[in-house]
């Protein structure tokens, strides 16, 4: 049986699928059934610029380098969304700046 603290994390991760579900959160990219999620003033549970990543039902958290920082969304969609970072590292960065400052985020475009 779940404790108090698992339950809450549930329900958080509940709320943030409704969300990207319902169009709540800015959908930045996709790309080979891979979508790009970034949230408007994200910095307090990872600390540093980032995105969600979403693939075949699992999500993952990138910083804007690639790296997984959290979750898993499977070793090939994880070096598409690595290599993604490295040739759209420009754009990213000003995406990050827009949701940072509560702004509209850009699209950013998909890997080639």
């Amino acid at each position: 049986m779940p404790n108090d603290a698992q339950r809450a994390v549930d329900g958080a991760s509940a709320v943030r699928l409704a969300n990207i579900e319902s169009g709540l959160v800015p959908r930045i990219s996709e790309f080979f059934g891979i979508v790009i999620y970034m949230y408007w003033f994200d910095e307090q549970k990872h600390k540093r610029p980032h995105f969600h990543a979403r693939f075949a039902g699992e999500e993952a958290v990138f910083d804007l380098s690639g790296r997984c920082m959290e979750g898993d969304i499977g070793a090939r969609a994880a070096r598409l969304v690595e290599e993604w970072c490295r040739e759209r590292s420009i754009e990213l960065r000003a995406a990050w700046a827009a949701a940072a400052a509560g702004k509209e985020i850009p699209w950013v475009a998909p890997l080639r």
